[in-house]
Order: structure tokens, then C-alpha cells, then sequence
């Protein structure tokens, strides 16, 4: 019987060829989109997946508050924490420590050098938490010395080559540093980890007085419950583990409490401050997931409405089959048959292509994922293959069962175009689809474009930024002048300075103890450091409003300071006149020798994206930091060979560097990347739209073929037929764009709530889109309109 239904089902694709090529065509463009998105959905919610016991590890992090307004939300925590909640808490079973190594460092085998900035100290426990898989080595051995380290799998290939890494000695120079370490272990570290560590280092080269710091939040804290713990009962004893030291925070009037995060849940989980990888938007997964069905549900109705179009042709086939004694079954299995055989083939080709063509499609949409198994994605797939042959083999099969005996043998199921109710709701929401994706992806772009062009305050255009040399010593500065002074002196650069950020991300210090003399609570408040030398405002063309810049000398001495005038407010002044002069306290200093001299207009540090931070500028040499050398022209090649000679000759390191511009639009990717990834599904979403038109049209033009030919024969006109034939048509796209401009104006504004800065929602960026499509739509139905009403009247009365 099996045999049969495949022989009739061939035939039936055989027969039909365009009715089949369009359904393949279809068919297999749904499911290519489907795999896409779901491989890039299913990668970014598989991140740390694979740790064993991820149920139960949580990264523990600290919300600062003030007079009930949030004023930090970030992912560090003070180095006491952690042990204190172990000793404290008997549902905590194990607890680890990481602190970021300041800036970057040389790792030395032989005569070979590598620059590194993933370098991180952490205690024994780290890997009772963290299942990386472990390469050489056991996770008992680590950091029993002092000066043992565990690499990553990369590392180890890049300075050990095939060789064992195991027991090797490795050389770490950094900033006045230079340790002599032993590998103990190397750990592969996957891809989809939140955290990529390339050294690990003793926790304890930080020194054991840190144990008992309650002040400064510069540690990543995990804790891992013990089994059947729950995450609550820790919430609810740890703020009497903390309890005894609240006066660092209170006599300041701060208020802290703690966030928890499950491993599992911080790439997909809130953007806090301070995180060692950024985050994916969980909302923005969500949607896309969602819109990948919808592009296969658009696909699956547009088989459907081809199925029930050809109805007519298939009527007496059906008809004379019930004669000769086949049940309602047998129909559902001739077209489930039917449905299988389109999917399947249209499933083979779209995976083997999306096999052949998925890097080179994320690289054009600008997204990276890496290929690796994903469980999860097979799953979905044998879901998609099982439920699309299902859905559009039964609908049809049922069309078929419910159509009476006698009008199946006269050819004629179901002829009347009246009863369209069904078929014009799968219109609407297809074409309701199309056009709420066209809009979204009019709004997101219109918004990163908004964001792009707003003025940052300062000039980030022709900035070349070096990272500053890895090895530094007490002639540090005075190479730093005369660096600066090499390249001052050349016609093509404007200006040189040295600070310890560059805009483009958030600024590392985040302080409470600079204040007025005698301050109350209300104005000891949270402000940002930005150490700068006395060229920093003229590199960058800030704009003060009051006061002066620094000197060299007052750079030298450091008790100056110039805010910005966001940070006016948390310094308790009414107006930047009052600053200038006033005497400030910095940690119990003088406050005769701290005082500002100037007031800063507001620039954006970091994008549009994030509000403008309280910053003061401090003016004092530092040994970290970066260059930003100011270039005059646009031609780079050349002055850039220039300046690595020089900066090699001063301070014996090659020069990394990057330009600010690029830097700085980085903070735009994720929502790019989502602005192409929409255009790029929108698009198939509405040729598959347009597809479903077509067949729709085609098949409501065929029932209408003799009252056409009767019109006709009484004088119709061309334009008369052309307008009542389409009219139908306009009125579902037109119903289509009013409900996808209201969906599309909620999720439009609930996806801008995220931005300080934001476009508003006009009215034509609903009307367009709208008008746009029932263009395409018009188009699209046009030619079959205008064939219809060409036909000869007498041939199709003929038929009838």
C-alpha cells in the first residue's frame, strides 16, 4: 500500500511541475531561515551549559542604591564576600574568587614572546566550580605553589606548539612585575563560556590582606550550593553575613544588597555593570525564535493554499477512489505521503545548504558563531520535519474527507469564492507578518542611525589609540614625554595624550570618597576617575565651561581636578561658577591641596546607548593607560609605519593600536547585528508572502472565471475588471497593515525602553512600510488579474 502512495505522490510531483517547484522553492527558503536563526538562538542560550552541576552555581554581585534610586548594578563583589559567606551560609558548599590582572603582560618560553590581556588570579576552587575540561594535568594539583598557573588549550599551542605544556616553565612580565610560574594544568575552554580565560594565576600573589576587604568591589564571586539547596535560603541569610561591616556603605548613605546570577542565565540575563563578556538580550532571542516559525508557518499555509487550489483538478480522482471503497484514511495517508516526500526533499536541500553556506551567511549578516554540535538543534529539526509533514498533509486530506461524493465526481469541491474566510485570515497574517518585520527593521535602523549621529562632545574621527608598553619603569614618564614630544613635532599629527581610558566603554574607577569638606550623606555620592594628563582636552576638543585646563606641573603633583557637569549634581554644587576653586576632600587628604579647577561640558564616554556618567578628571601621571594620537590627515599608512618606529625606539615594544572611531561603534554591533538579521528574514518572510498571494489569487480568479466572462460579454472594461478583481486584495493588505503597525508599535516601543536616547515613532514609519507592501501585493496579483481578463469570454462559457 506504501508503495502505492509514493507511486501516486511522484506522480502527482511529476505532473505539476510548477506547482511543485514553487512549494520546494518555498518550502526549502522557510526551512534554510529556520535552521539559521535556530543555530543562532540555540548558541547563545547553550552558553555554560555544559558545567555538570550549573543548577547550582551563581555568580554573586552587588546592586548599590541611594535614596531608592539604583545607582550601580554590577557583577563584582567585595574580596571578603565570598569566604564569609562559606564560613557563614551552611547551603553554600563552595565558593571561588577572580580578580582581572590590570592590564596586559608578555608571556616568555625561550626567546619566544606573546602579548596577553586575558590573564586572571583565582583560587584552588576554581575548577570544583568551572567544568572547563581539562587538557593535562588535575584539578588537585592546582595552586598548591605560589607560582603555579593553568593556561588555556590555545595558549599552550602558542607557546608550547604539539608539545606537552605539562610542568613547563613560563615567564610573566608585566607592569613592574615578573614571575617565574610552572603549568599545573591546561584547561580547554569552550566557546560558549561566558568567561575565557587564557592564564590563571594564584590568588594568593595578591596578597592574604584582602580577605578582609569590605570596601572595594573588585572581585567575581561564584558560589556553589550544596544539593538540594536552594538559591532563597541564601538570599535570605546573607544580609547578616554582611551585616557587621555595613558602615563602609551606610556612612555614606548607600544601601547594598546582593544579585544573583545562575551560570547558565549571564549571557542571556541582565547587562550589569562591570561583565566579563557582553550579553545577548534574552527578549531579542525570544522574538527571533518566534519569527522563525512564522516564516515557516508562512511557508507550510502557502503549500496548503496550492494543495486546496488544485483541488478542482484533482476532484474526480478523489471521487471515483470513494466509489471504489477507499477510506477516509487512505486520504490522509496519500497526502501525508504527499506532504512527507515535499518536505523531506526541501528539508535535505535546505540543510545541506545551510551545511555548506551557514559561515559565510553569518559572516555577511555580521554575526560570528562558531560550528559545534548542538543537541538541542536537532531536536527542533526532527520537531520541524515531523509537524510539517503533518500540517500540510492533513489540512488538505481533511478539505478532501468533507467534500461531497457527487460534487467530487463533477469536478467541483468547494467552488464557491464566497466562502473565503479562512483562506482571507491566512492572507492577513501572512502579509500582517511581512510588514510588521519591514517596520521593526525600519525602527531599529532608524535608531542606530539616530544613536550614530548624535554628537559624542569630542572628536573621535582621525584618533589612533596605542595601548601603552607592557614593561614599565621609573624612566616610564619621562619616555612618555618624550614621546610625545617626537610626535608633536611632526606636521601631520595635531596633538598626543596619555589617560587611563579612552571613550568607547565604561570607565574602570567608580569611587564614593571625593567629596566636599564636611559633606553631608546626600552629596557623598558615586563618581567615575578618568586620570588624564594636561593634552587630554585639547586631544579630544572638550569644551569647558568654566575654569581652566590642567598644567604640567599640577599633572606632576596630582591635587587638581575638572568634572563634567553631570557630576556638579553629585558633588552637591548648584552651578559650575560655585566649583571652580572649591576645595575637596579625596580619601582624608588636605582638602586645602585637592581643589577643582574646572568644569567639563558632558560628553559621551560610551555611547547613546548608556546614560552620561558623573566623571571627574584628575590630573596626575599614571603607569597604565593608552595614546591617542590625533592625525591630521585621513591617509594613515604612512604616519602610522612612523609612529610604531617611534613608539619601538622609546619604550622597546611594538605598538598595539586601534582607531577610536572603529572602537567606538563597537558598542553598536549586537543591535546591528539584530538590524540584519531582521532585513534578512524580513525579506524571506515576504517573498513567501508575496508566494501565498499569488496561489491565493490564482485560485480565487479560477472560481470567478465565469462571472468575469459574463462581465465581459456585457461591456466590462479592463480597468472595471482590474479593480473589482484586486480590490479584495488591497482590502486584506490593507487590514494587514493596520494590525501590524499596532503589534509593530508595541514591540517597537518596548524594544526602545532600553535606550536614554531615542527616536520618536512617527506616523510614516507605519504608512510607508504599509504602502510599500500592498505595492509588492499589488504587483504581485496583477499579472494573474490582468491574464484572467484577457481570456477570451466565449472559451471560458465554453468550459462551463
Amino acid at each position: 500500500m506504501l508503495e502505492t502512495y509514493l507511486k501516486i505522490a511522484w506522480r502527482q510531483i511529476i505532473k505539476n511541475k510548477w506547482f511543485s517547484f514553487v512549494s520546494f522553492f518555498g518550502l526549502s527558503l522557510s526551512l534554510l531561515a529556520y535552521f539559521l536563526i535556530n543555530q543562532y538562538v540555540s548558541y547563545h542560550y547553550s552558553f555554560d551549559n555544559f558545567h555538570r552541576d550549573k543548577e547550582r552555581v551563581y555568580r554573586v554581585g552587588q546592586i548599590w542604591e541611594k535614596d531608592g534610586v539604583v545607582e550601580s548594578d554590577g557583577a563584582m563583589n567585595w574580596p571578603a564576600a565570598g569566604p564569609a559567606l562559606k564560613a557563614s551560609i551552611p547551603e553554600i558548599e563552595e565558593q571561588v574568587r577572580v580578580n582581572a590582572y590590570y592590564g596586559r603582560s608578555i608571556l616568555q618560553v625561550g626567546e619566544l614572546q606573546l602579548h596577553h590581556d586575558k590573564t586572571f588570579f583565582t583560587e584552588a576552587s576554581f575548577l570544583e566550580i568551572f567544568d572547563y575540561p581539562l587538557v593535562e594535568g588535575n584539578k588537585s594539583s592546582i595552586f598548591h605553589d605560589l607560582y603555579d598557573v593553568v593556561i588555556s588549550k590555545s595558549t599552550a599551542l602558542k607557546l608550547f606548539g604539539d608539545k606537552d605544556a605539562l610542568h613547563q616553565m613560563i615567564t610573566l612580565k608585566g607592569d613592574r612585575t615578573e614571575l617565574n610560574l610552572e603549568v599545573k594544568a591546561v584547561i580547554d575552554i569552550p566557546k560558549n563560556s561566558h568567561f575565557q580565560p587564557d592564564i590563571l594565576l594564584n590568588y594568593e600573589l595578591l596578597g592574604k590582606g584582602r580577605a578582609r576587604d569590605w570596601q572595594w568591589s573588585i572581585d567575581y564571586l561564584y558560589i556553589k550550593l550544596r544539593k538540594l539547596s536552594s538559591i532563597h535560603s541564601v538570599m535570605d541569610k546573607y544580609p547578616q553575613v554582611i551585616k557587621p561591616h555595613e558602615h563602609f556603605w551606610k556612612d555614606e548613605g548607600y544601601d547594598v544588597r546582593f544579585n544573583f546570577d545562575r551560570i547558565d542565565h549571564i549571557h542571556t540575563g541582565i547587562a550589569r555593570d562591570y561583565l566579563l563578556s557582553p550579553v545577548v538580550n534574552s527578549n531579542e532571542l525570544t522574538f527571533l525564535f518566534i519569527l522563525s516559525w512564522i516564516i515557516l508557518g508562512v511557508s507550510w499555509l502557502n503549500y496548503i493554499h496550492q494543495s486546496i487550489n488544485r483541488m478542482a483538478e484533482r476532484s474526480r480522482e478523489v471521487g471515483i477512489r470513494k466509489v471504489l471503497g477507499s477510506g477516509r484514511w487512505s486520504f490522509y495517508f496519500q497526502f501525508l505521503t504527499e506532504g512527507f516526500i515535499y518536505n523531506f526533499l526541501a528539508f535535505s536541500f535546505a540543510f545541506t545548504l545551510f551545511q555548506a553556506s551557514e559561515v559565510h551567511i553569518y559572516n555577511w549578516l555580521g554575526v560570528i558563531i562558531p560550528h559545534m554540535p548542538n543537541g538541542r538543534m536537532i531536536v527542533n529539526v526532527a520537531l520541524v520535519l515531523l509537524l510539517g509533514t503533518l500540517v500540510i498533509g492533513i489540512i488538505p486530506a481533511l478539505t478532501f474527507n468533507s467534500s461531497n461524493l457527487m460534487d467530487t465526481l463533477k469536478g467541483g469541491v468547494n467552488r464557491s469564492y464566497k466562502k473565503f474566510t479562512f483562506r482571507n485570515v491566512m492572507i492577513v497574517g501572512q502579509f500582517a507578518a511581512a510588514i510588521c518585520l519591514v517596520i521593526l527593521t525600519w525602527i531599529v535602523y532608524s535608531q542606530i542611525q539616530y544613536l550614530k549621529h548624535q554628537k559624542p562632545g569630542f572628536d573621535i574621527s582621525k584618533v589612533l589609540v596605542i595601548e601603552k608598553p607592557v614593561i614599565t619603569d621609573s624612566t616610564f614618564f619621562n619616555r612618555v614625554d618624550r614621546f610625545k614630544q617626537d610626535l608633536g613635532r611632526r606636521a601631520d599629527i595635531r596633538k598626543v595624550t596619555f589617560s587611563s581610558d579612552v571613550p568607547g566603554a565604561r570607565l574602570k574607577d567608580n569611587i564614593t570618597n571625593i567629596h566636599k569638606p564636611e559633606a553631608s550623606t546626600s552629596e557623598v555620592n558615586s563618581n567615575f576617575l578618568l586620570w588624564v594628563d594636561d593634552d587630554f582636552l585639547s586631544t579630544y576638543n572638550l569644551e569647558l565651561v568654566a575654569g581652566r585646563n590642567f598644567t604640567k606641573e599640577e599633572v606632576r603633583i596630582g591635587n587638581c581636578l575638572i568634572v563634567n557637569e553631570k557630576a556638579l549634581k553629585t558633588l552637591g554644587f548648584k552651578n559650575a561658577e560655585e566649583a571652580v576653586g572649591a576645595p575637596m576632600t579625596w580619601d582624608g587628604e588636605s582638602s586645602a591641596n585637592i581643589h577643582i579647577i574646572g568644569v567639563v561640558k558632558d560628553y559621551r564616554h560610551e555611547s547613546p546607548q548608556n546614560k552620561i556618567l558623573p566623571t571627574i578628571l584628575v590630573g596626575l601621571n599614571i603607569y597604565s593607560g593608552y595614546f591617542s594620537v590625533h592625525l591630521r590627515s585621513s591617509e594613515h599608512t604612512s604616519i602610522i609605519k612612523k609612529i610604531k618606529d617611534t613608539y619601538q625606539s622609546t619604550f622597546g615594544e611594538p605598538a598595539d593600536y586601534f582607531f577610536l572611531d572603529d572602537h567606538y561603534n563597537l558598542q553598536y554591533q549586537s543591535d546591528e547585528q539584530l538590524e540584519s538579521i531582521i532585513s534578512c528574514f524580513g525579506i524571506i518572510a515576504i517573498c513567501l508572502s508575496c508566494i501565498g498571494l499569488l496561489a491565493l489569487s490564482s485560485y480565487h480568479l479560477n472560481l470567478r472565471l465565469k462571472e468575469i466572462s459574463i462581465r465581459k460579454l456585457f461591456g466590462a472594461s479592463l480597468p472595471e475588471l482590474f479593480r473589482l478583481l484586486t480590490w479584495n486584495f488591497i482590502r486584506l493588505i490593507l487590514i494587514a497593515g493596520v494590525i501590524a503597525a499596532l503589534l509593530s508599535y508595541y514591540l517597537g516601543n518596548y524594544w526602545l525602553q532600553r535606550f536614554p536616547v531615542k527616536i520618536a515613532l512617527g506616523v510614516w514609519l507605519f504608512i510607508i512600510p504599509v504602502i510599500f507592501l500592498s505595492l509588492i501585493g499589488l504587483m504581485a496579483i496583477s499579472y494573474q488579474t490582468i491574464k484572467v481578463s484577457l481570456i477570451n469570454p466565449i472559451h471560458n462559457l465554453k468550459e462551463e
